[in-house]
């Protein structure tokens, strides 16, 4: 009896097509902030939704990076992706990121990046970046720290840790 109920769940289970515990999906706008060793930092906020096994909930993440550059190309060259600005101290993930950033007329951005793989702790290759395309920009003023420490305490993801500036 138990090996008849095998392939239909299989076959449910595939079908349902998304088995990863959750995916992330790009939002229409990138934010550009002063930045601390790096002329400008690069927020890049996108949606997550988590499966458990169906969509359960929501929230958005971001994604910081580092670039230089004058006000119509900015380049991510020897810089890294994070979850957090260059001026937290965190024990978040940083990927190796390289590429540009060109600054379109009519607040627009171009984020053309590519990110380094690994496998057994041994670069791979080269790819390109999971959130790459134009973006509607947004110049931000604030501070990038308080930003990101404010967004901390919401409730957009509660498992998110804290991390303290230097």
């Amino acid at each position: 009896m138990r090996r008849g109920l095998v392939p239909p769940m299989a076959l449910v289970l595939t079908a349902c097509g998304h088995m990863a515990p959750y995916s992330e999906k790009r939002l229409d706008y990138v934010e550009l902030y002063a930045g601390v060793e790096h002329r400008y930092q690069l927020r890049i906020p996108y949606t997550v939704t988590v499966y458990e096994p169906f969509p359960t909930r929501s929230y958005v993440g971001y994604r910081w990076i580092a670039v230089n550059g004058s006000d119509a190309e900015l380049a991510a060259e020897a810089t890294v992706e994070s979850a957090c600005p260059e001026e937290m101290k965190a024990f978040s993930s940083r990927y190796p990121v390289r590429g540009k950033v060109s600054l379109l007329q009519g607040s627009r951005a171009r984020v053309d990046l590519e990110t380094l793989t690994s496998s057994g702790g041994k670069a791979v290759e080269w790819r390109p970046y999971k959130f790459n395309g134009e973006y509607r920009l947004v110049r931000v003023g604030g501070s990038a720290t308080q930003v990101a420490t404010s967004d901390c305490f919401s409730s957009r993801a509660p498992e998110t840790s804290c991390p303290e500036s230097d």
